[in-house]
């Protein structure tokens, strides 16, 4: 190891240039950090994947039971309305007024402009509850006992997954990120 003096000044300059891109750049990607790391068990989270998929398969199965007998209300209805009936510029301005991400609008554009059935936003609906109950099953860093209780909480199984608004959306995208 060289001393101070040992070190030229244009060294010096290119060190610390380096260094301030080194630590920038694992700030943006902290991977190979340490030289010794513990070698995770690629097999170690199976053994929870079939009753996971067991509770999951139940939990979906309530949620489409639920779905089928549930009458929509009204603001479950506005989004499907305007994303079927409003040109786009008006789609864009009530959008902003709803009091919610526009997320939800726009995924049911595809759906209504052609003219599918109301029914289509509620499977849509599902199929995010279902996602997002799958991830929290199977990703979710907590013992499976609280994994099977949130997925039965009240909220994650009738207001985020039956009530047909875009709560759920909100829901599978904060548990992908996390």
């Amino acid at each position: 190891m060289l001393t101070m003096t040992g070190w030229t000044w244009s060294a010096r300059v290119l060190q610390a240039a380096y260094g301030l891109c080194f630590y920038v750049w694992k700030t943006i990607w902290p991977a190979h950090l340490a030289v010794l790391y513990a070698r995770p068990d690629p097999l170690a989270g199976w053994p929870l994947i079939f009753p996971a998929s067991a509770v999951l398969v139940v939990a979906a199965a309530i949620v489409i039971v639920l779905e089928m007998h549930h009458e929509p209300w009204r603001d479950e209805a506005d989004p499907w309305l305007l994303a079927r009936d409003a040109d786009v510029v008006t789609f864009f301005h009530r959008m902003g007024l709803s009091g919610t991400p526009g997320l939800w609008h726009t995924l049911l554009v595809p759906l209504a402009r052609p003219g599918l059935p109301y029914g289509s936003q509620a499977v849509l609906h599902v199929i995010i509850a279902i996602c997002t109950a799958a991830i929290i099953l199977w990703k979710a860093p907590f013992p499976i006992v609280l994994r099977i209780a949130t997925i039965f909480s009240y909220y994650l199984s009738y207001e985020y997954s039956v009530v047909v608004r875009s709560y759920a959306l909100g829901i599978l995208l904060l548990v992908s990120v996390a």
